[in-house]
């Protein structure tokens, strides 16, 4: 465990040894919700990136800040923050990656890093999207369904259920 870092690093899990940290610059590390600065992160399908969420920087909204993973993990970088409407304690991303959920109800084009939708309830109202799943239907029958969980695709199985007439 790296106490006191709003960062990321990477350590071998065997000595414990840092092998590589970055830290997200202009934000501070306190007690935020979950006990800690950061809460929840998700890794990017390709595995290049890791989106992590600000619990304690932004009040009343919050901060994901984004980490390049160079050459499978060996090195982070820091890449850029995405601001959002509401302190987060999650994230998660759509079933084909192109998409991440962050808790506060933002919903954010992978790529282009931009909000492309804002979650609202039926009468125009802010919803947060904390623990989000993905289901996708075909001719009314379930064929795949997403995670909580993002934590990479390179070389993973499909998880596609067979599609049949």
């Amino acid at each position: 465990t790296v106490d006191n870092l709003q960062g990321l690093a990477v350590a071998d899990v065997q000595t414990g040894k840092v092998l590589s940290e970055a830290k997200a610059p202009g934000m501070d590390c306190g007690r935020g919700a979950h006990g800690s600065c950061v809460h929840g992160a998700a890794m990017s399908h390709d595995e290049k990136e890791v989106w992590q969420i600000d619990t304690f920087n932004g009040k009343p909204g919050g901060y994901i800040h984004i980490f390049d993973v160079i050459n499978n993990g060996d090195a982070v970088k820091f890449k850029q923050h995405i601001p959002t409407r509401a302190v987060l304690g999650w994230i998660t991303c759509s079933i084909d990656g192109t998409r991440m959920y962050p808790a506060s109800g933002e919903v954010i084009d992978q790529k282009t890093k931009k909000t492309i939708a804002l979650l609202t309830d039926e009468e125009g109202r802010v919803a947060q999207s904390e623990k989000l799943l993905e289901v996708k239907f075909s001719k009314g029958k379930v064929v795949q369904v997403g995670s909580q969980w993002c934590t990479g695709k390179v070389g993973a199985p499909s998880r596609v259920a067979a599609q049949t007439e």
